[in-house]
């Protein structure tokens, strides 16, 4: 909801019905799954050992928004803020799949009405 009303607020284009297409879906699918295992993968865990969650969720998710730089810096902010939920989603449920799966339904409809 945060993403929709940033996006809706923005002058960054118009939300609009744009429609699914397969080919960005399946796009997403593997970047999406590379920067899980990235982000919440490697770099997650790796931190998490060295200087604990928390702090590990800000600076990998720091570094998740930094490197959307296509995006306006307001909206690399939102991406910093979904990605640390998308780190305690990992913590809770132990798997990379429960933030590979809400970050793809949040692409998917993102793409599909974003024109």
């Amino acid at each position: 909801l945060a993403s929709l009303a940033f996006l809706s607020a923005s002058d960054m284009g118009q939300l609009t019905w744009v429609g699914f297409d397969g080919w960005k879906i399946a796009g997403n699918a593997f970047s999406n799954f590379y920067e899980e295992l990235i982000y919440r993968g490697f770099l997650l865990a790796g931190l998490t050992a060295l200087i604990g969650f928390w702090p590990a969720a800000v600076l990998t998710s720091i570094a998740f928004g930094l490197s959307h730089d296509q995006y306006p810096l307001a909206l690399q902010g939102l991406i910093m803020g979904v990605s640390v939920m998308w780190c305690w989603l990992v913590r809770r449920t132990r798997s990379l799949w429960a933030a590979w799966g809400a970050h793809m339904v949040l692409d998917v409809v993102i793409d599909a009405i974003w024109g």
